[in-house]
């Protein structure tokens, strides 16, 4: 009979495969642990883009202004509407409807900053026309335009018309927002009320992608918006709309004065 078969594990045999074990645990923790708060991070800004998305849909739906503001003791977003705006103007009562009542911002990921004005990669921009500035916030009662850490409330008009916002969402206390932390931003698109998420872009970043910042910080009423049209084509002169093919209204002229 062989007398090995039945020859058990040494205690420092055992002692060598826990040590190992212990390491390769250590070492997958921090990625495991890395990665879960990634996915916190970018599903909470998911959830506030759902958010947004929804309030604007429903003050379309319901012909009622509807806004999204913030409490210093609550870390969630606070959704309102105005149920009538004649009789009783600047009077929001909260929605108690499913979608606005959840939770978004998961655990220990709040929204340091909402930011009014169009941004561009990592500066907000404001962008003024001849008609208005088009970062201004639709006026609210004075108190709730901002809460105790500078977040402003965003209104969004039975329209759905809502102004430019940047939502800065990361890990960590409210107000205690550093540089190195991880961001994601949540902008809100002034112009079509589309909502985008983002991550910050520093000046390597831009150059990587051959994006001329000073373009992104120019003002749109700076923008050439004229179209040029050259007449003819190869081996063709000048010549007037006619001898391009196109109407002459010249005969026109004059009508309806």
């Amino acid at each position: 009979m062989d007398r090995r078969a039945g020859r058990g594990f040494t205690l420092l045999e055992v002692l060598l495969v826990i040590a190992l074990l212990a390491v390769l645990a250590g070492l997958a923790m921090p990625v495991m642990f890395g990665e879960l708060a990634r996915r916190e991070l970018t599903e909470s800004a998911e959830n506030i883009r759902s958010l947004v998305v929804m309030a604007r849909a429903n003050a379309m739906i319901s012909g009622n202004r509807y806004r999204i503001r913030w409490d210093a003791e609550w870390r969630q977003p606070i959704v309102e509407h105005e149920p009538d705006a004649i009789d009783a103007p600047e009077e929001f009562v909260v929605v108690e409807t499913a979608w606005a009542r959840e939770d978004v911002l998961l655990r220990r990921i709040n929204c340091h900053e909402v930011l009014l004005g169009r941004p561009a990669q990592f500066e907000l921009v404001v962008v003024e026309e001849e008609d208005g500035d088009l970062s201004e916030p639709d006026q609210v009662e004075e108190d709730l335009t901002e809460d105790e850490f500078g977040r402003a409330t965003l209104v969004f008009d039975a329209t759905g018309r809502v102004d430019w916002a940047t939502f800065v969402i990361a890990r960590g206390e409210v107000g205690e927002l550093t540089e190195e932390a991880e961001q994601w931003w949540v902008v809100v698109d002034g112009r079509t009320g589309q909502v985008l998420i983002e991550t910050p872009r520093d000046e390597e970043a831009l150059a990587e992608m051959q994006i001329d910042r000073e373009k992104l910080l120019k003002p749109l009423d700076e923008w050439d918006r004229t179209i040029t049209i050259e007449q003819g084509g190869p081996g063709a002169g000048g010549g007037d709309a006619s001898e391009m093919g196109m109407p002459d209204f010249s005969e026109f002229e004059g009508l309806g004065k």
